[in-house]
């Protein structure tokens, strides 16, 4: 079985380096980018299962990252973890209506960070395999 592909994105090597090794080498394939614009280059060139995504970011931040995934018919459902500094409830909630489906403040524990990206997955899987009744057989 393929392991989850997860993408990092970050301006700071140091941290993608630091998601990586707390999510566990052995159990993910990771790729990495280190602003937005690189973040889309690479989600159009091969999606991933989840992307951890940081807030304050050069050129494109992660809110306006997120708010363009979910503006695009390929990407939209993509899980998103939100890496950020900023610990207060607004910006919580800013990253949420941004379309981030969690939000994790750095500095991180990385059992929490292991066990948030896991749960995304888990929400990933239970709801690809629901089925929806076709519109045309609801009335």
């Amino acid at each position: 079985m393929d392991k989850p592909k997860i993408l990092i994105v970050d301006d700071e090597s140091a941290t993608r380096t630091i998601v990586r090794v707390a999510l566990g080498d052995d159990k993910f394939t990771f790729r990495e980018a280190e602003n937005g614009a690189a973040a889309l280059a690479a989600l159009r060139e091969e999606k991933p299962d989840l992307m951890v995504c940081d807030y304050e970011m050069p050129e494109m931040d992660g809110f306006e990252l997120i708010r363009t995934l979910r503006a695009d018919a390929d990407l939209r459902e993509l899980r998103v973890v939100m890496l950020t500094a900023f610990d207060s409830y607004s910006d919580a909630m800013t990253g949420i209506e941004a379309g981030a489906d969690d939000y994790v403040v750095k500095p991180f524990d990385p059992d929490d960070l292991q066990r948030r990206v896991q749960l995304q997955l888990e929400r990933e899987d239970r709801d690809a395999s629901v089925e929806f009744p076709r519109a045309d057989t609801l009335y």
